[in-house]
């Protein structure tokens, strides 16, 4: 494979115009370099299986959701899934839950470093176009965490249900989502069906 530094810049491929990472490699090859580029041993094994392995956008864009339920998820493979954000343009649900995620555990977090990619990665890739759920319950995540969901409703349009059940974000932040919430929706349906609802 080519230099990591290719993480950082979906440079042009020699052998072919306008081509992006994800047409010359698959998902999974991505993510193992990058977990590797990281500094870690191996790649967390039920996330890998859930990434096709062929190459192609076509491929990238079946991707739809990615369920790591109660399974241990350490920052640096949270961080990894952030390369491949802006060739998952399909991805619809996300579910962290009680996967051991923190919003304290070193300068940058791997929770916050996805959310940063989703938040900041929409206007110039369409970072998370699709997404409409996304579940964080049950993890010891703050309010540093809370304020970075806000601003992803704030961003993403289509995120419909965002679960922070059993998380250290205070009423507060979680009450702010839930307004954004409600604003999202109430600015994606019509007037005339947003009456009737109201009714």
């Amino acid at each position: 494979m080519e230099p990591n530094r290719l993480f950082f810049s979906d440079a042009p491929s020699p052998s072919g115009v306008g081509e992006s990472l994800a047409d010359r490699y698959s998902l999974r090859t991505l993510y193992t370099s990058r977990c590797s580029s990281l500094g870690m041993r191996c790649p967390l094994g039920c996330l890998l299986r859930q990434l096709p392995s062929e190459a192609g956008q076509g491929a990238a864009d079946e991707l739809r959701m990615l369920v790591l339920r109660d399974t241990y998820v350490p920052a640096k493979a949270c961080q990894a899934l952030t390369v491949l954000l802006p060739y998952c343009t399909g991805l619809e649900y996300i579910d962290l839950s009680n996967a051991g995620l923190r919003s304290k555990s070193g300068f940058m977090t791997g929770v916050n470093a996805l959310l940063d990619a989703l938040i900041f990665g929409v206007e110039n890739h369409g970072v998370g176009a699709a997404l409409h759920t996304i579940d964080v319950s049950f993890n010891k995540l703050s309010d540093r965490t809370g304020w970075r969901l806000v601003r992803l409703v704030q961003r993403q349009p289509h995120l419909r249900v965002v679960n922070t059940d059993g998380t250290e974000i205070s009423d507060r932040v979680k009450t702010r989502i839930d307004e954004e919430l409600h604003s999202s929706l109430k600015a994606s349906v019509p007037p005339m069906l947003l009456g009737e609802a109201d009714e």
